[in-house]
């Protein structure tokens, strides 16, 4: 929720979120995509925290393409043995 709307109690920034996407899930839809995500989690013994948060950022002097960022999406979680893996990007504006 929190990558998606930010603080608890504080205004929407309409433009916090560019767009969004989800690997190995039924679903594109980021809220719907966390939910079967945690589901599928529960249903492991050996998982023990069903969230693994990694940031990618850019300097400001980039501006990197949503192709070059899924590009970037798809090696980084290749790199850590996780691209067979449920996950979600969501790539921020603010």
């Amino acid at each position: 929720r929190y990558l998606l709307v930010g603080q608890p109690n504080r205004t929407l920034n309409p433009h916090r979120v560019l767009w969004t996407m989800t690997r190995h899930l039924a679903t594109d839809d980021p809220m719907l995509a966390a939910k079967i995500m945690t589901a599928t989690a529960d249903l492991s013994t050996r998982v023990e925290r069903s969230v693994y948060h990694l940031i990618v950022s850019w300097t400001a002097d980039e501006n990197p393409t949503r192709v070059q960022m899924e590009q970037v999406i798809a090696t980084t979680l290749a790199d850590m043995g996780l691209d067979r893996h449920q996950a979600i990007a969501v790539a921020h504006g603010d």
